[in-house]
């Protein structure tokens, strides 16, 4: 679970969901297990495990997925946990190649921030590196609610971002 280097877009979904699973069971202590699973599942079967497909698709080009879990523990603790995967172009002022980013954040306090350098010149399309640029956001699946068999709930949504269309 760390910044690595990967080769094409497939190995670098492949690597944050892997990195994703693995930041997730740190959480064992604020997230109850059946909730982990879920939360897994969603990661393996979700929005974020195609997302290396919709980089770069001039008809697409989602650069970002953020995964929303709310829940309540047994014992009614309540969490929050956000999952962003997304496509950063090159940023000079970081010092940072293109990559594919994994985010980490439980009740608003970042838990891990993931990188998956690409190889130069593969990303063409990816977060814009200037303030102010708006992206287009519009939901990628159905809200879900579930109620976990040893107690606790959670809800999840997913929500996409497109790249702005140019206007000229």
């Amino acid at each position: 679970m760390s910044d690595e280097n990967v080769s094409s877009f497939k190995d670098a979904n492949e690597k944050l969901i892997r990195d994703f699973k693995g930041e997730i069971d740190k959480l064992n202590r604020d997230i109850p297990e059946e909730a982990r699973d879920w939360i897994k599942e969603k990661l393996a079967n979700g929005p974020f495990k195609n997302f290396y497909q919709y980089v770069d698709q001039h008809e697409n080009e989602v650069v970002q997925i953020d995964y929303n879990f709310s829940g309540k523990k047994p014992d009614k603790t309540e969490w929050r946990l956000r999952l962003t995967i997304n496509a950063d172009m090159p940023n000079k002022a970081r010092n940072q190649k293109a990559h594919f980013g994994g985010e980490v954040y439980l009740n608003n306090d970042r838990k891990a921030n993931i990188h998956k350098w690409l190889p130069d010149g593969m990303l063409k399309i990816g977060r814009p590196t200037e303030r102010g640029v708006e992206l287009e956001k519009y939901p990628s699946a159905p809200e879900e609610h579930k109620n976990f068999q040893f107690g606790g709930t959670a809800n999840w949504t997913s929500e996409s971002s497109k790249y702005p269309l140019t206007k000229f």
